[in-house]
């Protein structure tokens, strides 16, 4: 007799987010692709909208 037992379901693992602020464009992009790949990546173009 075998008893069946349901494996553990592995946890989702959520990506930390980071919060890249520049106002060139060139730039927030290039440190936004690159982190994009370990991070949750948001934007912004300026202070007050990263707020």
């Amino acid at each position: 007799m075998s008893t069946a037992t349901a494996s553990p379901t592995p946890p989702v693992l959520e990506l930390l987010r980071v919060l890249v602020v520049d106002d060139e464009y060139g730039p927030r992009e290039s440190i936004a692709f690159t982190l994009g790949t370990e991070f949750r990546v948001d934007k912004a173009e300026r202070a007050r909208e990263a707020l």
